[in-house]
């Protein structure tokens, strides 16, 4: 027998709420009796089985699939499935009862008994806590009665009238959030952003809500003091990120460390759950390891990417094999090299944007940062340097000033330090000189060591070098078993034909000069006036006759001449401090009073040889 008249499912209610209002219509009485009526237990109903949806099909002739689409039905313990969609316990508002008091309004003004009131199959989602249509929150009750597991309306919430409407004006007014919105249109069949889609509906949701409970509660609000409200701006807050896939959820998890790292002060050598807090708590120590969907990966990615983690730590449940990134302090701790001396390196090495960085932006490759760990402790000091490389002292200096091999760091952490050049700096200035190399036995007549032929050919150093590393030099050889800096033989005349006019005859001013010596032009104006530099003469006026232009050549025989503390502490690795004090100590003055040069100026034939033997 099919029960009269038919009443059709709402599109909005579940199955509940409309075998609630065919007990009304069809006995007057509650839900409970008239499934017994029709011979079906109250738990069939509970569970949004099949059986009870046949069995209401049955009486009613309603459609089977029209009625499962209303039904949130148990799949096992704690796991449920509506139109397709699977989700656990926690997607559900729990032993709470939700409503929209200005709904239930809507519904006494259509029908005569509060029993025909609605249930919505919206309200018995967690993340929907506002009504699309009033613009108001839901009201929450907890069950207290048995019967309240059936969420009937008329029951939970027997208010009418003044006392109904009451509740409605109490309630908050509000948006929809976004998020909101996104769950409910996904149960209807509509698609959203592609990250979110591709996830159980519940996993992306909760996503969301964690990402924004960070953002907007910082790294460890007490969960149990979040309202439904709180909850709700979280979604708000998180949706925007998450919404953008992993490109958001990394960009969020950016401004979580952000803000840790410089809001809070959180020391940059803290780790993951330090800076993350909840978010790190819910993903790596959930107990019994539910499903939480692709953000744990995302998570995990970020912060190998963006934070130094000890290789063997489980990280969201699978080991860490090798760090990815390194800090200062980290690489510090583990190759024993000082902060400063490290700091210095990796920012001449361009692994740090600059020396004063600290904290959390202080990240660079890991094995970026080895490597200039590993060149730090093979380096060579530029006072061993001449032997290492096959050149002279007075090369290597022209070498270093003219930025052809360069310091691993400036002065500053230590003399040897500031003074080391890498090893694979040297090889590769070598090589680069010496692409267009012939080796010979016999070298052919005409062509001289680098250092002898920029004298024949009356050209600098570092002209020189650079036709060498361009490939213009033809007529470059080595004699076979022969290695090193002075191996490499040019010929002058080639060279010249490089150079028209001939640089050598063309002065230079104070300021070329300071430059060309590594000193300042108040230093270079006081050299002049004690005629330590010589000079040409540029032009002859009527009045008076200008002694201002100093040739290449006495530039070079200033430098082979004299040397500066500081120049000479780092040709010998060693502290200007200590070196002016053993000087001093040996009884060799500077060639002038400082005050007068503007620097302390030696004669290089007054240093002993001892010093360069590094007995100091």
């Amino acid at each position: 027998m099919i029960l009269s008249p038919f009443v059709p499912i709402n599109p909005d209610e579940t199955l509940m709420s409309w075998a609630a209002r065919l007990a009304a219509i069809h006995v007057g009485e509650t839900l409970v009796p008239f499934l017994r009526d029709i011979g079906l237990h109250p738990d069939e109903m509970l569970t949004g089985s099949d059986v009870a949806i046949t069995r209401l099909a049955e009486v009613t002739g309603a459609d089977l699939d029209d009625l499962r689409r209303q039904t949130i039905q148990t799949l096992e313990w704690r796991r449920y499935d509506l139109r397709g969609e699977r989700f656990e316990t926690e997607f559900m508002k729990g032993s709470d009862v939700s409503c929209c008091p200005a709904c239930l309004l809507d519904d006494d003004e259509e029908a005569q008994s509060v029993l025909m009131r609605r249930g919505r199959l919206a309200w018995r989602l967690r993340p929907v806590r506002t009504c699309p249509i009033h613009g108001i929150t839901l009201l929450d009750r907890p069950y207290i009665d048995w019967s309240d597991r059936f969420h009937q309306m008329g029951v939970v919430f027997p208010e009418t009238g003044q006392s109904l409407r009451a509740l409605a004006d109490e309630q908050v007014r509000r948006e929809v959030s976004p998020l909101q919105t996104y769950v409910t249109d996904r149960l209807d069949g509509k698609t959203g952003p592609a990250w979110l889609d591709e996830q159980g509906i519940e996993l992306g949701a909760r996503a969301s809500e964690m990402l924004g409970l960070a953002l907007e509660f910082g790294r460890k609000p007490n969960l149990r003091k979040m309202t439904a409200d709180k909850w709700d701006r979280a979604g708000s807050v998180g949706f925007e990120f998450t919404r953008r896939g992993e490109e958001g959820v990394r960009e969020a998890l950016g401004e979580v460390q952000r803000r840790a790292w410089f809001d809070d002060r959180i020391p940059s050598q803290s780790g993951p759950q330090m800076v993350f807090g909840r978010i790190y708590q819910w993903l790596n120590f959930s107990k019994n390891r539910k499903e939480v969907g692709p953000i744990r990966q995302v998570v995990r990615e970020h912060i190998l990417d963006t934070m130094y983690v000890v290789p063997g730590t489980k990280l969201m449940g699978e080991d860490v094999v090798a760090a990815r990134k390194h800090t200062v302090g980290s690489l510090s701790k583990l190759s024993g090299v000082h902060p400063k001396t490290l700091r210095n390196a990796l920012a001449l090495a361009g692994l740090i944007p600059d020396r004063s960085v600290t904290g959390g932006e202080a990240l660079f490759d890991a094995k970026e940062g080895v490597r200039v760990v590993d060149e730090l402790a093979d380096a060579v000091t530029q006072l061993h340097l001449p032997a290492y490389m096959n050149a002279t002292r007075s090369q290597v200096i022209i070498l270093v000033e003219g930025g052809f091999l360069k310091r691993m760091m400036d002065v500053g952490s230590s003399a040897r330090a500031s003074s080391s050049i890498s090893k694979r700096e040297v090889h590769a200035f070598l090589d680069s000189i010496s692409r267009d190399v012939q080796v010979v036995d016999v070298l052919p007549a005409g062509v001289w060591p680098i250092n002898k032929a920029t004298q024949k050919a009356r050209v600098t150093t570092e002209e020189v070098i650079r036709l060498l590393q361009n490939g213009a030099l033809k007529n470059v050889y080595r004699v076979k078993g022969e290695e090193g800096y002075l191996s490499i033989q040019v010929d002058p005349e080639e060279i010249k034909e490089h150079f028209v006019p001939d640089p050598e005859t063309t002065p230079l001013g104070v300021h070329l000069t300071a430059k060309a010596l590594g000193m300042s032009g108040a230093a270079v104006k006081a050299f002049l006036l004690e005629g330590l530099i010589e000079t040409a003469t540029l032009s002859e006026g009527a009045s008076e006759t200008k002694l201002n232009g100093i040739m290449p050549e006495a530039v070079r025989h200033f430098k082979r001449t004299y040397v500066g503390l500081m120049q000479l502490g780092q040709e010998l690795g060693m502290h200007h401090m200590t070196l002016k004090n053993a000087l001093r100590d040996l009884g060799i003055k500077p060639v002038a009073d400082p005050a007068v040069l503007t620097v302390t100026l030696f004669k290089r034939t007054d240093i002993p040889p001892e010093f360069y033997k590094n007995v100091f």
